[in-house]
C-alpha cells in the first residue's frame, strides 16, 4: 500500500506504507505543494502548489505527464487543493480544475 504526501520543499512523495520508505520524490514544482491525491485507480497523481500549477503524475514512472497552469496572474488563485471524485475526475478547489477535468477527461 501507498500513500502521497504534499511538502513545503516543493515536492510531493509517494510512500510505502509498510517499510516506510519514499519509493519516489515528484520534483517539478517551483514553490511549496500544498495537496497531493492518487486517482482512485492508483495509476496518477495529482499534486497542487502556490506556484499556480497542478502537475498530473504518472505513479509507475514518477514522471509529470502533464502541467495544469493559468497564464492571467489576475484571474488565478493559489492552487491550494487537489479533490477526486471516485469516477477518476479531478477536481481542485482553483480556477485550474476546468482544465484539470479537461485533461482527465479527453486524455
Amino acid at each position: 500500500m501507498h500513500i502521497v504526501s504534499a511538502s513545503w520543499d516543493k515536492t510531493a512523495c509517494i510512500w510505502n506504507t509498510a517499510t516506510g520508505e519514499c519509493e519516489a520524490e515528484l520534483k517539478g514544482h517551483s514553490a511549496n505543494v500544498h495537496s497531493a491525491a492518487f486517482s482512485p485507480d492508483g495509476l496518477h497523481i495529482m499534486s497542487a502548489s502556490w506556484d499556480r500549477t497542478a502537475h498530473v503524475w504518472n505513479t509507475a514512472t514518477g514522471e509529470s505527464e502533464a502541467v495544469l497552469a493559468h497564464s492571467n496572474f489576475k484571474q488565478c488563485q493559489l492552487c491550494q487543493r487537489v479533490y477526486i471524485s471516485a469516477k477518476s475526475t479531478w477536481l481542485s478547489s482553483t480556477y485550474l480544475y476546468l482544465i484539470a477535468v479537461n485533461y482527465l477527461c479527453h486524455h
